[in-house]
């Protein structure tokens, strides 16, 4: 369902002489952080006269979530800007990204339209552009206001999360009181030197090394010697910049048994490769990317992906660790995270352990159930074939079979091993013998039977005992703890009673 709409500025502030442009999103939750494509028709609205340069009647097709729409207000002033959704209609009222209150919006006579592009963190090739523009004395056209090298203060502030702890740059330069590019935004900013053309713009390049929305504000003050004493030009815009990519660590590199958790770190990077330390802290919902695997082996037919579940726990200075991580089959995985759109920008962030599953640790078996048949119904003879089946498990809270532990050759590569046949009470009483290893390819998916197993009394005259059959491989997986059946034994043996009689008796 159609949750609200949202109008987008990237300042809330604008001239007389030039329309805004507005995005108008439809949201389907209250973060917008999941957009609403089904189609929207609705109205927009002004407490004040403005002229809606496309008409007020907005319409977002099917299969998108924006559109643009440019306002002007003719005369300086604030004005409080709405929407009504009609077909659908919203759960909840319009909201705003600018203003205060919210929806505000401020035309000037006179400012500064500063213009920054989305992009990803830290990287380059960004510009900031500046126009310094005045309404014409006789028209609504907007005119140069200043031209040649000029001091503008630049200041950044944090919008989305609402602080941070490193600063915009400008032409390299930190835009705070000490151009200190370790140091956050300030309320102080930088006087940074502009050349404006005969148009009234400047340009400059921009970089900022986190993540989330910020805002930069410009300020021109005159003076006696630029002949413009008491001119006072201000404008802001707004951009967002998103992480470049997820990155794993802290995973296991050894065995992990299937069905049992693990753990793993997750970090928001931008284009250095360096942490954001802001990502995860954004508002009002913190943008968690979702967590998957691909299996990357045995292949086959027959073999399983399995199931994975597992979450995030809260992110600090750009990280988080899931220490809930479960998958349920035998062989190698690799992690994925992946964050559709982050802050409603459309930049899909994504990362992983890699392609190949060589990055994570193996996955074994959690334990082997045990089946044991007598060979006598009840019980065998020491020295009697019987049959024996096992059985790879995971450790969920049901346990089930790990298919992928396979050494018949269905399954590339043979995730199997040989497994050793013991005995868990110590009876001491014999040995198994050669009898005593499973081959791993009697394994096929999972499921292993032996049907010439023997135990062999040391001593034929030794009393009746019971073997409890434990089942153990070489990465140490064991049925210690889980199903092992007891084998009552005997040890065959012929007693003839003496006989005295008549020797014509047969």
């Amino acid at each position: 369902t159609l949750d609200h709409l949202e109008i987008r500025h990237a300042s809330g502030t604008g001239l007389t002489c030039t329309p805004s442009t507005l995005t108008i999103a439809a949201c389907a939750d209250a973060s917008c952080s999941t957009p609403y494509t089904l189609g929207v028709t609705a109205t927009l609205s002004s407490s004040a006269s403005v002229v809606w340069a496309d008409t007020a009647t907005v319409t977002i097709p099917s299969g998108s979530s924006t559109v643009d729409r440019r306002v002007q207000r003719t005369t300086a002033g604030t004005t409080l800007l709405g929407a009504t959704a009609s077909a659908p209609t919203a759960s909840n009222a319009t909201t705003c990204n600018f203003g205060s209150p919210a929806c505000t919006y401020t035309a000037s006579a006179s400012g500064l339209l500063l213009t920054a592009s989305n992009q990803l963190a830290e990287s380059s090739g960004n510009t900031l552009t500046v126009r310094a523009v005045r309404s014409s004395d006789n028209s609504s056209q907007c005119v140069p206001a200043i031209t040649g090298a000029k001091s503008i203060t630049l200041k950044c502030a944090y919008l989305n999360p609402s602080s941070g702890t490193l600063p915009v740059r400008i032409d390299g330069t930190a835009v705070n009181a000490t151009s200190n590019a370790a140091a956050a935004c300030d309320a102080t900013g930088r006087a940074t030197p502009l050349t404006f053309d005969a148009t009234g713009t400047a340009s400059a390049t921009l970089a900022y090394a986190d993540v989330g929305q910020v805002q930069l504000t410009g300020t021109y003050t005159g003076s006696a010697a630029s002949n413009d004493t008491g001119l006072t030009m201000t404008g802001s815009t707004s951009f967002i910049a998103s992480p470049t990519s997820f990155e794993f660590t802290a995973y296991p590199t050894g065995t992990t048994k299937a069905g049992s958790a693990f753990s793993a770190t997750l970090r928001a990077r931008n284009s250095l490769g360096n942490t954001a330390p802001n990502f995860g802290r954004e508002s009002p919902t913190a943008q968690i990317p979702t967590l998957s695997h691909v299996k990357a082996s045995p292949t086959g037919t027959g073999s399983s992906s399995g199931t994975f579940s597992g979450s995030l726990g809260a992110f600090t200075s750009g990280s988080a660790t899931a220490s809930n991580l479960v998958w349920s089959e035998v062989g190698r995985i690799d992690l994925k995270a992946d964050l559709a759109s982050y802050l409603g920008t459309g930049t899909a962030v994504t990362g992983g352990t890699g392609s190949a599953g060589t990055t994570l640790g193996r996955f074994i078996p959690h334990h082997f159930d045990v089946v044991a048949t007598p060979a006598c119904g009840s019980f065998s003879y020491a020295g009697q074939p019987f049959t024996v089946s096992l059985m790879a498990m995971n450790g969920l809270g049901t346990p089930t079979r790990t298919v992928n532990y396979d050494g018949s050759g269905a399954l590339s590569p043979a995730f199997a091993q040989t497994v050793t046949l013991s005995d868990a009470a110590a009876l001491g009483l014999g040995s198994f013998g050669s009898t005593a290893a499973v081959a791993a390819s009697r394994f096929s998916t999972g499921v292993a039977s032996a049907t010439g197993v023997t135990y062999s009394y040391t001593s034929k005259t030794s009393a009746p005992g019971s073997l409890t059959l434990r089942a153990t491989d070489a990465d140490g997986v064991s049925s210690s703890g889980a199903l092992e059946p007891a084998m009552p034994l005997r040890s065959g043996r012929l007693w003839l009673s003496n006989v005295f009689g008549s020797e014509k008796t047969a």
